[in-house]
């Protein structure tokens, strides 16, 4: 390929003057291929402002459009964000710690970062930018500058990115497959200077970058040569590269990570750095709402409608043309029977309602044209049903349909048939989401290196929740699971009626329970129905058996497991009335002393030996083999009464 002028500025060195000629190589290759989908861009975009260009007419025809494809869009975008995804992380072995780092980065996976971050309303962009053109991208970076509890410790950043910003590697099927995946972005001169104040002395403004993003198309008056923008900007193009693309380098250097290029009006390297993310991966998520095999671009709604919604607009053209002449018909008058100058007063005011002319007989005659055909509003009808249905959109989700099918029942039968053909979107969706947890996820583990306080504020998914972490608190390998609510129904009578039948049928104890086959039993049903809660049940279970598992792996004092033990095999704490009593008033007896030496011992305070022989001749024999073992493993036998005590007095 040969190379392109590239005006290279003085100080750059040798290396960096290769890299920016095999950059500049792939600047051309993903540009060119860029351009089909930037013809479609800009004609999708005008299609769903309702901008677009119809043929030249005549003045007097109609115009008119109804831009079906913005209510299309705007009825399915909904659906698929209508709720906050949730995210698990899932160990690979049950037990342990593990377990538990699993739900901390659950939570602050899918509910702090998430919210903090607003990830649904930057996912409703990345949706309505895949429904629009034929892709979504959203970022997901470390960023350093982060403010956190009034401290500079960075977090993570989410993103959503133009889809006119990205240009990939053309020969890849998946951004993870792709040699280098370009982001290019437009800023004023003065922020690029306060970006990069080391190199503030050669970043020049490059005002002839002409419309690189399709700025213009987000003004209606725009055009391409005549692009909206009058401050002095410059190209900032983000390189990635991957492990595999070693350019411009030594061939002792290597980037197992990938590779970071920022690059300044094509020709000012101001970053070269490997990728600082453990993960190996580029930083980019793709959605797409419809699948283009071995693509990383599939196909936007917008554009797979755009034929029938000409043949709308026409049709509707038609009628508005038909019906305007069967308001205002047209007049044949004969100009003979008429004086100088009537004509004029006749044609001006004959088409005015409720207009009487005065004119001689047979001199004016009006013309009745043919009434509307029957095949007009019926092919419009037809065609929007067809729009609407190719889009996955059932009357039902427009807010129609019969009132026979208004109960809870049929309205959430009506709902889950309307959504099946918008599934597939979902599904997309939903592993935009997974890949995106992952990413979170991987960059929390490695950058939350110091000590932080999570607050979780609560949702649909997770109850609020407050607790500390370290950095050794969220190690370890997971698997990530995404359960998205798309297809339950929303109104509150259809999941009032599913609460209470879960509860009927006792779903509800059984995810609780302490059996492992009932709770997965629950989980099966909770998880088919897809109810919303469910998250909340499952992490309370889990908490309960955490709690449980805790309670018995805590060393247990030796009386009370004796006393345990005796009431699971029904027996009873044996009555010592005689032994309480002497405890109550008096030290115990001793083991054959004469009367007058315990009373000595009493008087001066001394202790006085227990007597265990005779305690134990009132206890059960196995009570009595155990006591036996623990005077032998040195418990104290002081404490051993006393818990019989008090086991006995209801202590």
């Amino acid at each position: 390929m040969a190379k392109r002028k590239i005006k290279i500025l003085s100080g750059t060195t040798p290396e960096q003057e290769e890299l920016l000629y095999r950059l500049d190589e792939y600047r051309e290759e993903s540009d060119e291929a860029f351009s089909y989908h930037r013809k479609n861009y800009d004609k999708n975009y005008k299609y769903w402002q309702g901008l677009q260009k119809t043929q030249s007419l005549p003045r007097y025809t109609s115009n008119v459009m109804y831009n079906l494809l913005q209510v299309i869009t705007s009825t399915k975008l909904p659906i698929l964000v209508q709720d906050d995804p949730t995210i698990s992380f899932i160990p690979y072995e049950k037990g342990g710690i593990e377990e538990e780092t699993a739900r901390k980065l659950s939570k602050i996976v899918g509910s702090y970062v998430w919210n903090k971050e607003k990830a649904l309303l930057k996912l409703t962009t990345v949706a309505q930018d895949a429904m629009v053109y034929n892709v979504g991208f959203w970022k997901i970076t470390w960023d350093a500058t982060k403010i956190v509890d009034n401290k500079q410790i960075g977090d993570v950043s989410i993103i959503p990115i133009d889809p006119y910003a990205i240009r990939e590697d053309p020969l890849a099927h998946t951004l993870e497959e792709c040699r280098y995946i370009r982001h290019l972005n437009i800023l004023p001169l003065n922020l690029v200077k306060n970006m990069f104040p080391q190199y503030v002395d050669k970043i020049e403004a490059d005002n002839d970058i002409g419309d690189e993003l399709g700025q213009w198309r987000f003004f209606a008056n725009a055009t391409q040569e005549n692009a909206p923008i009058k401050t002095d900007v410059c190209l900032i193009e983000e390189f990635y590269l991957s492990s595999k693309e070693n350019i411009g380098t030594k061939e002792t250097k290597t980037y197992p990570k990938g590779r970071f290029i920022t690059i300044i009006n094509k020709n000012l390297i101001v970053k070269d750095i490997e990728s600082p993310y453990n993960h190996g991966k580029p930083p980019y998520v793709a959605f797409v709402v419809n699948n283009k095999p071995h693509s990383i671009r599939g196909y936007s709604d917008v554009e797979l409608l755009i034929p029938m919604q000409d043949m709308l607009n026409h049709l509707l053209q038609q009628q508005d043309d038909i019906l305007a002449k069967i308001t205002n018909p047209t007049w044949v008058v004969d100009p003979n029977y008429l004086q100088s100058g009537t004509f004029d007063e006749i044609r001006t005011t004959i088409n005015k309602v409720g207009q009487v002319v005065k004119a001689p007989r047979g001199a004016i005659e009006c013309i009745k044209p043919a009434g509307l055909p029957a095949e007009i509003p019926n092919s419009i009808m037809q065609i929007e049903q067809s729009m609407l249905r190719q889009a996955g959109i059932t009357n039902v989700l427009l807010g129609e349909g019969q009132s026979q099918h208004r109960t809870a029942s049929g309205l959430e039968r009506l709902w889950e048939a309307g959504t099946s053909r918008i599934g597939m979107s979902t599904k997309n969706l939903t592993w935009s989401i997974k890949d995106s947890a992952y990413l979170i996820g991987s960059i929390i583990q490695q950058f939350y290196v110091e000590q932080r306080k999570i607050n979780i504020v609560g949702n649909d998914t997770y109850t609020p929740d407050s607790f500390e972490i370290k950095a050794q608190d969220l190690q370890g390998n997971f698997e990530i699971a995404i359960e998205q609510s798309n297809s339950l129904p929303t109104d509150k009578l259809s999941r009032a009626k599913l609460t209470l039948d879960l509860a009927g049928q006792q779903v509800f104890q059984m995810a609780l329970a302490p059996d492992p086959t009932a709770q997965t039993v629950a989980k099966i049903i909770l998880d088919a129905v897809e109810f919303p809660q469910r998250s909340k049940l499952y992490a309370l279970a889990q908490q309960n058996q955490q709690n449980q598992q805790n309670q018995q792996n805590q060393p247990q004092n030796p009386v009370e497991a004796m006393a345990q033990m005796m009431s699971g095999q029904g027996q009873q704490i044996p009555q010592i009335p005689q032994i309480s009593q002497e405890m109550a008033q008096s030290p115990m007896p001793t083991q054959n002393l004469p009367q007058q030496q315990q009373q000595q011992q009493q008087s001066q305070g001394e202790e006085i030996p227990i007597n265990i022989d005779e305690i134990l001749a009132q206890l059960p024999s196995d009570a009595q083999q155990i006591l036996k073992d623990l005077q032998k493993k040195g418990v104290p036998l002081e404490q051993i009464i006393q818990e019989l005590i008090k086991m006995q007095n209801g202590g």
